[in-house]
């Protein structure tokens, strides 16, 4: 039995003469934090009257530095918090809002014999580490010409205000812009394979012209335990673009003369 475990600081010492670097439309590596750390807007729960749409001045966003049009933010919105005090919402309102890089990756193998058997099986991991969830707009908004999930079920409405889901059909604010709402948990364990094996006593075979019989089992990928939303992989991707991690079962003779 072996194992093994990793710890991971990421700091970043100089930019330079920049106030910060850019990596896409809700990265951004600063001084004395992570490279490429999560940039955005902090959510707050969601509107839940138009009052305090107006209470806030809402309607002043801004998206990526260039005024929009957010006059259609409504009841069932995500809610951001105003943290620089001033009674608007705009970029001066953004901050870092999630760690890409994991602070620990772990695993352990496991790789026992007895008469003839073998059990083989290997564990990996991370823990505390964010993900961007992209996918959680074509999950939950159907604004799209795909599909959504069940989630969508739970999405608010003005019978259904106990919920943290925004409403549908809003994804300009809810989901474009880039807010803590979508970063989600990416730690996971991951049984990555796990093998089981028999083979037969040489005195079984001593009068026949076969030296060797094995019967084994295996399986890839049977489980992974993990907070990311049923059905996506938190070790490939934030988006909806990839192949999710098969799961394969093989049954296998090994047969020397």
């Amino acid at each position: 039995v072996s194992g093994n475990i990793s710890y991971n600081k990421n700091k970043v010492l100089n930019i330079g003469n920049a106030s910060y670097l850019s990596g896409g439309n809700f990265n951004r590596t600063l001084v004395d934090g992570p490279v490429a750390a999560f940039w955005g807007y902090v959510a707050d729960g969601l509107y839940q009257t138009q009052a305090e749409i107006d209470a806030l001045n809402a309607v002043s966003m801004e998206k990526w530095g260039v005024a929009y049009d957010a006059g259609n933010i409504g009841p069932g919105d995500i809610k951001f918090k105003d943290l620089n005090g001033d009674g608007r919402i705009n970029d001066e309102d953004m901050t870092s809002i999630g760690n890409p890089w994991p602070t620990y990756v772990y695993g352990f193998n496991v790789n026992l014999e007895y008469k003839g058997f073998e059990f083989n099986m290997n564990w990996q991991g991370v823990a505390d580490r964010d993900i961007y969830n992209n996918t959680k707009q074509s999950l939950e908004n159907m604004t799209a010409d795909w599909n959504s999930t069940s989630d969508v079920w739970n999405a608010w409405t003005p019978n259904n205000t106990h919920t943290s889901q925004p409403r549908l059909g809003n994804a300009t604010h809810n989901y474009q812009l880039p807010n803590s709402y979508m970063v989600e948990d990416g730690s996971y364990l991951r049984l990555k394979n796990i093998q089981l094996g028999y083979t037969l006593p040489k005195s079984i075979l001593k009068n026949t012209f076969i030296q060797n019989v094995r019967f084994y089992a295996a399986t890839e990928n049977p489980f992974t335990f993990h907070s990311y939303p049923e059905g996506w992989d938190p070790e490939i991707n934030a988006d909806d673009r990839f192949y999710p991690v098969l799961t394969n079962y093989t049954f296998g003779l090994n047969l020397k003369f």
